[in-house]
Formats: C-alpha cells, structure tokens, sequence
C-alpha cells in the first residue's frame, strides 16, 4: 500500500510536469501570435517583474516550509505554517503599501517606460501576492506529504491561464483577437 501512494504520487507528478512542459510553448505560441510586438515586450517586463518580486518577497519561506516543517507533528506543522502566512502577508501588504503610496512606483515605471501601463502594474502587484501565497500553500502540501494536490497547485500557478486562454481561442475558432 505504501509504495502504491509513492507510485501514484510519482505518476501524478510526472503527468503535471508533462502538462507544464505542453502549454509553457503553447502560450508563447498564442501570445507572439495575438500581440504585438510593442505588447508583447510590455507582457515580457510585467512577467518579469512578477517572476523577480516574487521570488524575493518570498523571503526564503518556501524552503523553510519543506524543509522544516516537514517533519513536525501535524498541530505544530500547522500552526506554525500559519504564523509563516501571516507573517508573509504582512510582510508583502506592508512593502507593496509602501511602494504605492509613495513616489517609488512611479520612478519605478518611468524608469522601465512603463507609465503608461500603471493599471497593469497594479495587477502585476497583485498577481504576485496571490502567486506568493499559493507557493507557500504548496510548500505546506509538500511537506505534509500531499504531492498530488501540491503539483495540482503548481500546475494551477505555472499554467492553468494558458488552458484558460486556448479555450477561450478554441471558443471562438480562431487564434487572433481581432
């Protein structure tokens, strides 16, 4: 029974990495196809303003949660999962607040020439809050020994807008927005 769980667990996680492996190219595919190239550069810096905000506003908190926590007793694992969580939220709440309300975001922008494109900086912002907060969850699922819902929560994070976007095109059987 226990090397089936393994098994399963393998399978799963072979199956989500494959699954990533599809769609990463199959966006990139329809994004150079339906953007421009001017929008397609904007779409290049907000990513990786994404990619780079949230790898460090992460703190490190991912690999403390597996490494950790993994061995400890449920209640503890837990709660202390939780104090990590909240912590992090005010953490990040607290440094984005601070970028906002004050000039740093439009020197920001402007030095990236990207003042026009607040708005979609704004849910750059967001987006990172939310992404930061389901690593953490799937850092918890991981060492709690959950790899299937935990490479689930990874495939949703990584590339679950790309199977959102292709069935919107397939909606309406064709590839450009125009």
């Amino acid at each position: 029974k226990k090397y089936h769980r393994i098994t399963r667990q393998i399978v799963f996680s072979y199956f989500v990495r494959v699954l990533i492996f599809i769609f990463t190219p199959l966006l990139a595919v329809l994004l150079t196809r339906n953007l421009s190239v001017e929008q397609y550069g904007i779409y290049s810096l907000l990513s990786i303003i994404v990619l780079v905000s949230a790898t460090l506003l992460d703190l490190g908190l991912f690999q403390f949660i597996m490494t950790k926590l993994s061995g400890a007793k449920i209640k503890a694992r837990t709660g202390s999962f939780f104090s990590i969580v909240i912590f992090d939220v005010v953490f990040i709440i607290a440094v984005l607040l601070i970028f906002i309300l004050t000039p740093l975001e439009k020197i920001f922008l402007y030095s990236l020439n990207l003042s026009a494109y607040a708005i979609e900086f704004r849910i750059c912002l967001l987006i990172v809050f939310f992404s930061i907060i389901v690593k953490l969850y799937t850092a918890y699922l991981t060492a709690d020994k959950r790899l299937e819902l935990a490479n689930f929560y990874e495939f949703i994070s990584s590339s679950f807008w790309a199977v959102i976007l292709l069935f919107a095109f397939l909606m309406f059987k064709r590839l450009d927005l125009q």
